[in-house]
């Protein structure tokens, strides 16, 4: 897991880091959510699975991008999800679920995804 901040910083903690960026960070995200095509979406979730892949920041994405964007790379969203913490987790399904729903053309397969989510959070 990649969890937590690149720089070593004794003063804040990576969550009070993080608050700092985050208008920024909702800000950005929004602006390139608008009309992103499939190649734009793809390099900005390229550069988050390079970097140290913190749930707040792939809070953001699953909250700002389409619903399309999201169903697309489900099982890199899980892979990625299931290495943290369960209380990082929670809360990325919290935003991941709703978002799913609405971007999954087969609802049937909406059954495998509940399992795959139980099947995570059981294991810990």
């Amino acid at each position: 897991m990649r969890q937590g901040s690149q720089f070593s910083n004794k003063l804040l903690s990576t969550e009070e880091f993080f608050d700092l960026f985050m208008p920024f960070l909702n800000t950005a995200l929004r602006n390139y959510a608008n009309n992103c095509s499939d190649e734009d979406f793809n390099k900005i979730f390229d550069l988050f699975k390079s970097s140290n892949q913190h749930s707040i920041v792939l809070k953001q994405i699953i909250e700002h991008f389409s619903a399309d964007h999201i169903a697309r790379y489900v099982t890199e969203f899980f892979e990625i999800i299931k290495n943290y913490q369960l209380d990082f987790k929670i809360n990325v399904y919290q935003s991941f679920v709703p978002k799913l729903a609405k971007g999954i053309k087969n609802k049937g397969s909406m059954a495998d995804i509940c399992n795959t989510i139980w099947n995570d959070l059981i294991q810990l």
